[in-house]
């Protein structure tokens, strides 16, 4: 059976149209939860040191205060949160600096907050106070979502306030709020306030180890092809 040549030709034209569709379509966005950015050492994720904390409290008797709202965080290696922001958040500087691991937050949605999220909090341990880097709790400018009225560092915690017209209410979000170090993350507590509603108990989250940062676990085919390319020198030098 022959086919016209008019006939051959459209599957490349819908294979072009397709890919043409495709580049119009807006990229997927990913959060602090899920992208690939986030620092490859052992983490829990699938090794990657990110994640999402669903948190729900309340309503508080006589007061009524509660909470429901989704917190993602995650850790970066030296150099890779300026690509997520890159990527996700364009324009926005990575405050810290070189040869440090960055620690983001960032709340995404409120679904109730009465009288509204006053303040997140993120536990560190005796000692790591001393382990804080460059940058102490802030807030990125360009992240969208809200910036925090004030944040510090204490000797239990990393702390982020949402107070006065910075009251953190349903359907809003918060900027990125980021601290860095020079040293590995492990996972603490995190706390979520509004009024006398936090959640018990506290979801854990990235935060200071006393471990310094050396290096990155390379992504599996990255490994892969060191592999390779190690193997195929070897060989080389043996034919030799």
């Amino acid at each position: 059976m022959r086919i016209s040549a008019a006939a051959a030709k459209w599957p490349f034209v819908l294979v072009g149209l397709a890919g043409f569709l495709s580049f119009l379509a807006p990229a997927a966005v990913a959060g602090l939860a899920t992208t690939d950015f986030a620092l490859n050492f052992f983490g829990p994720d699938a090794g990657r040191w990110r994640g999402s904390a669903a948190i729900a409290a309340g309503p508080v008797p006589i007061f009524g205060d509660e909470v429901e709202a989704v917190v993602e965080w995650a850790a970066f290696a030296p150099g890779k949160f300026q690509l997520y922001l890159n990527d996700e958040h364009f324009g926005a500087v990575d405050p810290s600096a070189a040869g440090e691991v960055v620690y983001a937050y960032e709340v995404v949605s409120i679904t109730t907050a009465v009288p509204g999220i006053s303040g997140l909090t993120v536990g560190i341990d005796d000692g790591d106070l001393a382990r804080l880097g460059s940058v102490s709790p802030t807030s990125v400018p360009g992240t969208g979502g809200v910036a925090s009225s004030s944040s510090f560092a204490q000797p239990t915690q990393m702390v982020w306030n949402f107070e006065g017209a910075s009251l953190l209410d349903a359907g809003e979000k918060s900027q990125i709020l980021v601290f860095s170090s020079i040293f590995l993350p492990e996972l603490d507590t995190m706390q979520l306030h509004s009024g006398l509603a936090f959640p018990d108990p506290q979801p854990l989250v990235a935060s200071i180890s006393d471990r310094l940062f050396e290096f990155e676990i390379p992504e599996p085919a990255s490994f892969a092809m060191l592999m390779l390319g190690a193997a195929m020198l070897l060989a080389g030098r043996r034919n030799r």
